[in-house]
């Protein structure tokens, strides 16, 4: 996912740990950006509550990754889910 991209509804899948790096800057820069907020929706009991500009795209990361975002000008949801201890991926995908 491009940075610059106001599109946010293309689902990404995590299969490697450079996806995740690059997911991570690309959401993070949209955070800084404005154009996404981080969310709780408590919709999950996993949920990461640390803040994702806090969550270095180089690592190391917690085990399980779990967040929520906004798209500040449509309203729409977006989950980013990653398992990294067993390295079996994750998802980026409109709720």
């Amino acid at each position: 996912m491009d940075c610059t991209m106001t599109n946010w509804a293309e689902s990404r899948r995590i299969e490697s740990p450079e996806d995740l790096a690059t997911l991570i800057e690309d959401v993070s820069q949209a955070v800084r950006d404005g154009k996404l907020k981080q969310i709780n929706p408590n919709r999950s009991s996993f949920i990461t509550l640390e803040d994702i500009l806090q969550i270095s795209p180089k690592g190391p990361w917690p085990d399980y990754l779990e967040y929520y975002f906004e798209d500040t000008k449509t309203g729409e949801q977006y989950k980013l889910i990653a398992e990294t201890y067993h390295g079996s991926g994750g998802n980026w995908e409109k709720i």
